[in-house]
């Protein structure tokens, strides 16, 4: 029996995707009432209101060119299947089936708080960056956020996503939302630490996620933090790449490489870095011995 299957796409993809449909037995239909699939793309999706009597687990998206903020939102919705063009058969047809739609990252069972890791760099870091920006009231309360900022990554969904060799698109923008399973987590215990880990993959020129907030938008710790990452990233040797000198990190950071520069980070915090970069690779060296 064949079912009808709604479609809001660019009229382009909706001719094609009709007649692969119909060879595999489906009737596609804009008539949302008689619909209980749903293919669309992303353009249609932020357009959708609640009256869609579909619901997202039932949605196929289909989009080409989805970043990883983009693909957060879709995820948020609840989008059971996701695809980019052109689309693969097996997607389609798991769809069709209603078989192996996406797990639900965002779907945090009630448990204990998980604690975060020791980091012993992040104190003297925040004191070091923020001695004369901040008052030494917000450099302590610094020191207290900064270290719950990835605590969702201590989740199991997110553990195993860190354990893949090798990560999809669609799997990398799973694993960023730990920013927004980390603000839910920490949202009844601390209302400045749950900001700072929505926020900390934020840049400083909008290019971040999940909400692609820019400059003094972004909380002023989540700011610091985006830095911290982001040295301690270049610093630390890591399945996909090597550990980078303190003087090639530094230049990563002040200049950029493809895929950090320095838009992303706070400036004031940027030129502080920078003129107290050989302090700073005196402490990493003093936190690396400690951590062994």
């Amino acid at each position: 029996m064949s079912i009808h299957i709604a479609c809001l796409l660019d009229p382009s993809l909706n001719s094609a995707l009709a007649v692969w449909v119909d060879a595999l037995g489906f009737e596609l239909t804009h008539d949302l009432g008689k619909a209980d699939r749903l293919v669309l793309d992303y353009a249609h999706l932020t357009q959708m209101t609640e009256t869609t009597a579909i619901a997202p687990r039932h949605w196929l998206l289909l989009d080409s060119q989805l970043n990883v903020a983009q693909t957060i939102t879709v995820l948020q919705q609840g989008c059971g299947y996701i695809a980019t063009a052109p689309l693969e058969r097996k997607v389609l047809e798991n769809w069709l089936a209603g078989a192996q739609p996406l797990v639900d990252i965002l779907a945090i069972e009630s448990q204990e708080l998980p604690t975060p890791p020791e980091d012993f760099l992040i104190g003297p870091f925040v004191d070091l960056i923020c001695d004369h920006l901040w008052t030494q009231e917000e450099q302590e309360q610094a020191k207290q956020v900064l270290i719950w900022r990835n605590i969702a990554l201590q989740l199991p969904a997110f553990k195993q996503l860190q354990e893949s060799t090798k990560l999809s698109p669609l799997q990398q923008a799973q694993l960023a939302c730990h920013t927004l399973a980390g603000a839910q987590i920490l949202s009844t215990t601390d209302k400045r630490a749950a900001q700072v880990a929505l926020q900390h993959h934020e840049h400083h020129d909008g290019s971040g996620y999940p909400l692609q907030l820019q400059g003094n938008s972004i909380d002023p710790i989540a700011r610091l933090a985006k830095l911290y990452d982001s040295y301690i990233g270049l610093r630390r040797q890591k399945t996909y790449a090597k550990a980078q000198t303190h003087e090639v990190s530094i230049e990563k950071l002040l200049w950029g490489d493809g895929y950090l520069w320095p838009g992303q980070f706070d400036p004031q915090l940027l030129t502080s870095l920078e003129a107290n970069a050989d302090e700073l690779a005196y402490l990493f060296n003093q936190h690396r011995h400690h951590a062994n």
